[in-house]
């Protein structure tokens, strides 16, 4: 039997709404898998992204809650109020 590898779509779907109306959230987007691997061909790669968000729905002006600028790897960067661990531990 031949060995078929994985085909993943060339682009990602849009980034969904951020999962909070306020403060801190996340965004998830995927990669539709084209073609599953079968017969032990080479398996897909990564089909799901999460990122941190910040959902903008407050009563407290924006400057109150703070924004994040960039997550790479496990480290955000961000302005204003500290990310609680369980955030980051949520996107991973």
């Amino acid at each position: 039997m031949t060995a078929v590898d994985c085909v993943l779509a060339d682009k990602w779907q849009p980034w969904s709404d951020c999962d909070t109306r306020c403060g801190y959230g996340v965004q998830v987007r995927v990669r539709d898998v084209l073609t599953e691997p079968v017969n032990g061909g080479r398996a897909c790669g990564q089909t799901v992204e999460r990122r941190l968000c910040e959902g903008t729905h407050c009563k407290l002006p924006r400057s109150h809650h703070g924004a994040v600028s960039q997550l790479k790897g496990n480290t955000a960067h961000y302005t204003g109020l500290p990310l609680a661990r369980d955030l980051l531990q949520q996107i991973q």
